[in-house]
């Protein structure tokens, strides 16, 4: 793929490197953005930061009876806490645009997955009210791109917890051609950061 170099210098970073997260920073470096990895408890950077990425997530599939206080806690701190305290430290590094990537179930949530929905929910509802007050106190923006299925490594993680719902899973994982692919995403991600400064896209469902 030519670069066309939209992105020459700016300052990058990317919270929960997984395989959204490689393909979106190799897009980026494409365009000659300068990409770095944010791992949650780093201090907060004292250069400038344009772009914020934030994709920690996990699901877990299974009956809501079974599922374990410790299992919600973990889903709540990576797919809520983390993102939250990101948003955070990047405010205060300077960025200008930050981008989460959320889930389409923070809108249609189904059964065996709600405890999941119910925190994707959350973090869309954040982004939103607090994208208004970042934008009046620092200019910036605030983007949660609520996705559908993605064909990749996440749903491995899925499916190996001891609890997974075989049943349950085939109305919930996407099937071979019919998700996104981690290329588009990353694409999806890319034209957001071209998007002109006075442009916010506060609310994106991708299905």
């Amino acid at each position: 793929m030519t670069s066309l170099g939209h992105l020459n210098g700016k300052r990058v970073l990317i919270c929960h490197f997984g395989s959204i997260g490689k393909a979106i920073w190799a897009r980026l470096e494409d365009e000659g953005a300068r990409v770095s990895e944010f791992e949650h408890g780093d201090a907060v950077p004292h250069d400038e930061v344009d772009i914020g990425i934030c994709t920690s997530g996990r699901m877990l599939i299974q009956h809501p009876s079974t599922l374990q206080e410790s299992a919600v806690r973990g889903m709540f701190e990576l797919n809520y806490f983390i993102p939250r305290m990101f948003t955070e430290s990047m405010l205060k590094a300077g960025a200008k645009l930050i981008i989460h990537i959320g889930s389409n179930s923070a809108r249609y949530g189904k059964p065996f997955a709600e405890d999941y929905a119910a925190i994707k929910a959350a973090l869309w509802k954040y982004c939103e009210v607090r994208g208004a007050l970042a934008a009046k106190e620092n200019g910036a923006r605030i983007t949660c791109i609520n996705l559908g299925g993605v064909n990749n490594g996440f749903w491995k993680s899925v499916r190996s917890h001891k609890d997974f719902d075989v049943e349950a899973a085939a109305n919930l994982i996407p099937t071979e051609g019919k998700g996104l692919t981690n290329a588009e995403v990353a694409e999806l991600v890319l034209a957001i950061c071209l998007l002109p400064p006075n442009v916010a896209v506060k609310d994106l469902l991708v299905v």
